[in-house]
């Protein structure tokens, strides 16, 4: 799971990757057909990007927090902001598998 900042939303500073805390909730079954169960966890840097690595395969509610303040996400190839939002792992090459976001603040 990775994700990049709207950084045209953040004027003042630029918000740092690793102070992202990230909760993932099963919304079904897993790959495997297991029920699965919440993930929470702050986000690490990879070759790949930001995110969260090894969260088994599924549909997931994401949400996003920055240092305890709730951020609006939404996938990276469109869609609006929002509190959370549903997604599923997408196949990028043979056995690689991301949901790509992109996390800004809040909306009104």
């Amino acid at each position: 799971m990775l994700f990049d900042f709207d950084i045209t939303d953040f004027l003042d500073t630029f918000p740092e990757e690793e102070k992202v805390q990230l909760t993932l909730t099963p919304e079904g079954p897993l790959i495997d057909g297991s029920e699965g169960s919440p993930i929470v966890g702050m986000a690490t840097r990879n070759g790949d990007g930001s995110g969260l690595g090894d969260v088994p395969i599924g549909r997931y509610r994401i949400t996003a927090e920055y240092e305890g303040r709730p951020l609006a996400v939404k996938l990276r190839k469109g869609g609006d902001y929002a509190k959370g939002v549903v997604a599923d792992f997408a196949p990028i090459m043979t056995g690689i598998y991301f949901i790509e976001l992109k996390l800004a603040p809040p909306r009104a």
